[in-house]
């Protein structure tokens, strides 16, 4: 139940910020000129695509150094939390600690090692997340200039 409000609510803001988009988009046709309109047009016709070569640049950075160092970061920091979790609960265990302690410590250690399996999928299978990145890139923001 948790995650299908979960699901609605990201689902919720995504659909008003849409919304809120198209309203402006309409706005501004009702609002300026057809002239102003045009002398836009043709202002981002003229650097459009030295603004693309910077994107790509940049989209290209990302892919190629910035998010693998990222999820190698991550992926040992989520081990290194593990191995904490899990000398905290053999320490509790040696204590005889409650059982309410164990079974949270058990839930974050279980919670953590989820994490980093998830990361561990995202190294495993990067070029999937470079494929995604330049094809948000190509859908949602070339291919609608281009028509």
């Amino acid at each position: 139940m948790h995650y299908l409000f979960r699901f609605l609510s990201r689902s919720f803001i995504i659909l008003i910020t849409l919304m809120i988009v198209i309203a402006a988009s309409v706005a501004m046709l009702y609002l300026f000129p057809a002239d102003t309109l045009r002398n836009i047009q043709t202002s981002v016709d003229s650097i459009w695509w030295k603004v693309s070569l910077v994107r790509w640049i940049i989209l290209a950075l990302l892919i190629i150094k910035i998010i693998p160092w990222y999820i190698q970061r991550k992926c040992q920091s989520l081990s290194d939390q593990t191995n904490a979790l899990s000398e905290e609960f053999a320490y509790a265990q040696s204590q005889n600690a409650n059982y309410e302690t164990l079974c949270d410590i058990e839930h974050q250690f279980i919670d953590m090692q989820k994490l980093k399996n998830a990361f561990d999928n995202i190294k495993k299978h990067y070029k999937w997340v470079a494929t995604g990145l330049i094809g948000i890139e190509v859908l949602a923001v070339q291919l609608p200039h281009l028509l």
